[in-house]
């Protein structure tokens, strides 16, 4: 079946959005991928974040934790090097994602 085939009530009961309260373990996981980000990027960073929903105490949201990676532009140097690390990454990331999104979908529809 494709995926643009799919009907709207459908699509949400596959993909549901879900929010749930703030948790504590939101923070945990923030300073865990910061530090792996920085072990990647550390001489390009100029500042990384923690933001959106989850980095907000006390409201409802999506148990999605986004992070903001700033890096200076302006340093030629630096973007060569970081297009070069994105393009690897690109190229392994988005093969295992198809893999991973076809089994899923395949044990769905079967």
């Amino acid at each position: 079946m494709e995926l643009e085939n799919i009907s709207l009530e459908k699509l949400w009961e596959l993909f549901p959005i879900t929010f749930t309260d703030y948790n504590e373990d939101f923070k945990d996981i923030y300073l865990e991928e910061e530090k792996i980000i920085i072990s990647l990027l550390d001489n390009y960073i100029t500042r990384i974040s923690h933001i959106g929903s989850t980095s907000i105490q006390n409201i409802k949201t999506k148990p999605i934790v986004d992070i903001l990676i700033e890096i200076d532009f302006d340093n030629k140097d630096i973007i060569s090097s970081i297009r070069k690390r994105l393009i690897i990454s690109v190229c392994f990331l988005i093969p295992l994602m198809y893999i991973a999104m076809y089994h899923m979908l395949y044990e769905w529809f079967g």
